[in-house]
């Protein structure tokens, strides 16, 4: 299988509010706001999304039959 993940064991859960928000705006305001996002995020903010990403493209494949 591609881009198959190693085992991943999750030793804490916490809980918190999170908004999916759909924005427009032109292409220097989204420079500036990734800019800021490197800034500020930590490795462990990245490997939160990635491993969202990869749940979710899981979760596509399984329900294409995948």
């Amino acid at each position: 299988m591609e881009d198959e993940l190693p085992i991943i064991k999750l030793v804490k859960e916490t809980k918190t509010t999170c908004y999916d928000w759909e924005l427009e705006m032109d292409d220097d305001t989204h420079d500036m706001m990734v800019k800021w996002g490197k800034e500020v995020a930590t490795d462990q903010d990245y490997v939160n999304i990635a491993i969202i990403a990869g749940l979710q493209a899981g979760a596509e494949r399984v329900n294409k039959g995948g």
